[in-house]
Order: structure tokens, then C-alpha cells, then sequence
């Protein structure tokens, strides 16, 4: 009787820890380069300090595991290595936000330097993406064009205005500006992973 009650203790015990496990092991964010030229991908958290990955072109890929709780994560990428994310386009995800739910979107607050786009590994989620085939075309006055990049004058306001419209027009799922949020900001039950892609057209 006794040893089998030592047993049963310790197969729950072996369970809870197993269990343990898989919850630690958190959210995956893949993050993948399907450019035909190699990237830069910088990665943080809130105010926490920037790691960088270099991707190979055409599939080179990173793994990420941000755990349960990752507030104000954001991801950027450069062509040229340097990590200016003040000038790219940037990748925003929140793990583990209020009533369970994950909280992430495409920002062109800043500007626009590389394709993009976030899946989810739910299903039931919203895959937003942003594409902007002609970058040289795209990015007229009042926006800079700074030949990589285009970047957004009027982003950072809390209004829209010609500027900020333009890189509506060519992202609709994206921020174009500050208090965007209506039909730029994405929610899913927190648990899943993403994949963030860049040139995911190509």
C-alpha cells in the first residue's frame, strides 16, 4: 500500500514538473529572412538591452524564445548591419498582456525600410503584412526618402495628415501613425508562436 502511494506521488510529482517545463519554455518568435540579400535583425524588450542576428538571404532564420511575459518587444532589421531602428520598419509584440491575450502590430510610425510580416501560429489570428514594392516611387514630400528607407514626417504626431496617409494607402494594416490603433493593432490568446518574415512576397 505504501509503495504504491510512493509511486503515485511520484509519477504526479514527475508530471508537475514536466509540465513545469513546457510553460517555461514559452512563446517562439521566428523570425526569417526571405530577402534575396542578407539582414541585420535586432531584438528587445521594453528597455532591456538589444541582441542582433545576422540572416542569411533567402531563408536564414532565428529562434527567439521570449518566454511567458515579454512587455513592448519589438524587432527591426537593417541591410547594412547598423542598428538606426529610429529609420525601419519595426515589428511589435507584446507576450502575456492584460486578459491573456498577446498584443502585436507593424509600425511605420518611424518609417519604412523592409517588407514585413507577422503570423501567427493560431490560426484564428490576423496575419498583418506590409509590402511596398517601389520604395524610390513610394516616398515623396512630405516624407524623407533616405535611399534604404523612407521615413515618416508626420508618424510620430497624433494626427493623420497627407504624410502619414501615404503610408496608409500602401500598408493598411500598419501603423501610419501614433494613435493609429483602430485598424492597426492585433490581439491573440496568448500561448502561440509567431513568425515574423521579412520580404515575405519574394
Amino acid at each position: 500500500m505504501k509503495t504504491a502511494e510512493l509511486r503515485t506521488i511520484g509519477l504526479f510529482l514527475a508530471f508537475v514538473v514536466l509540465c513545469s517545463g513546457i510553460a517555461v519554455q514559452g512563446v517562439n518568435i521566428k523570425v526569417v529572412n526571405r530577402c534575396t540579400y542578407p539582414i541585420t535583425a535586432f531584438a528587445r524588450s521594453g528597455s532591456s538591452s538589444t541582441n542582433s542576428y545576422k540572416l542569411a538571404a533567402r531563408g536564414g532564420s532565428q529562434n527567439l524564445n521570449v518566454g511567458t511575459s515579454w512587455p513592448a518587444g519589438i524587432v527591426f532589421a537593417t541591410k547594412d548591419g547598423s542598428q538606426n531602428n529610429a529609420e525601419t520598419t519595426q515589428l511589435e509584440l507584446t507576450v502575456g498582456g492584460s486578459g491573456g491575450q498577446d498584443f502585436y502590430d507593424i509600425s511605420l510610425v518611424n518609417a519604412y525600410n523592409l517588407p514585413a510580416s507577422i503570423k501567427p501560429s493560431n490560426s484564428r489570428c490576423k496575419a498583418p503584412s506590409c509590402v511596398i514594392p517601389n520604395l524610390s516611387q513610394f516616398c515623396k514630400a512630405p516624407n524623407v526618402n533616405g535611399g534604404d528607407f523612407c521615413t515618416n514626417t508626420d508618424g510620430p504626431g497624433n494626427v493623420a495628415t497627407a504624410g502619414t496617409r501615404a503610408f496608409k494607402a500602401a500598408c493598411p494594416q500598419a501603423y501610419s501613425y501614433s494613435k493609429d490603433d483602430q485598424t492597426s493593432t492585433y490581439t491573440c490568446q496568448t500561448g502561440g508562436d509567431y513568425t515574423f518574415t521579412y520580404c515575405p512576397s519574394t
